[in-house]
């Protein structure tokens, strides 16, 4: 019987957790010469299989196969890279954040929202180290979106004209609420700053808004109209 390490993000993570998660494992899998597994149980907050979405092949795990294996105490689960470091022949990697290696970055690194030692690279985008952003899109450009996805996409931008739009994804409701505070990373003034940066540089750029919220939805057209 192998070694196997299981992708199984929170019950309520949404596909850009779900995919850190499954991102971080596959480097875990190299590293550690596991096997990677996936766990993808459908709910609210993440309605399509995997497979629907990418061309990659992982074999899958389910719940209940999970569930034994803790009863059975045949799992570990880990939260890092020391974490993983046991002889069981599963462990489960189950967290939001991209997990990283030994001195991959300094510690205290983090600014915007760190983890419990700083050495973590969520949310920090163009301060990650080159070297670790490269070894990230390795494991990233194996997740290839389906043909299918993609057409629908290119369909879109033809006729929409997206070429030279700035896209905001402008995330609320339980995003505010989070207890870890998370909401005030992404306030409205800290895009509307940011959105009135680029105009200066560029008055005639336009701006495409995602947002689940009919409130910031109206806040961000009274404040940049036709914009």
């Amino acid at each position: 019987m192998g070694k196997y390490i299981i992708a199984s993000s929170h019950p309520d993570a949404g596909l850009s957790n779900r995919l850190k998660c499954l991102i971080s494992v596959l480097r875990l899998a190299d590293k550690l010469d596991r096997t990677p597994l996936l766990n993808w149980d459908l709910n609210f907050t993440c309605g399509a299989d995997f497979n629907e979405l990418f061309e990659k092949k992982i074999d899958r795990i389910s719940k209940k196969k999970i569930e034994m294996l803790e009863k059975e105490k045949e799992l570990k689960r880990c939260h890092s890279f020391e974490d993983c470091k046991t002889d069981k022949d599963f462990i489960l990697f189950d967290d939001w954040r991209f997990v990283l290696f030994p001195r991959e970055v300094k510690k205290r690194f983090a600014k915007v929202f760190p983890s419990a030692n700083g050495e973590s690279i969520d949310l920090e985008y163009e301060r990650i180290p080159k070297k670790v952003i490269g070894n990230f899109l390795k494991y990233i450009d194996m997740l290839v979106i389906r043909k299918e996805i993609l057409n629908r996409v290119n369909l879109f931008e033809k006729k929409y004209n997206l070429s030279g739009i700035v896209g905001l994804h402008v995330r609320r409701t339980e995003f505010l609420l989070n207890s870890d505070g998370r909401g005030f990373v992404s306030t409205d003034e800290r895009f509307f700053n940011r959105m009135n940066e680029i105009l200066k540089r560029n008055p005639k750029t336009l701006f495409f808004l995602a947002t689940e919220s009919r409130k910031t939805e109206k806040n961000f057209i009274n404040e940049f109209g036709n914009k």
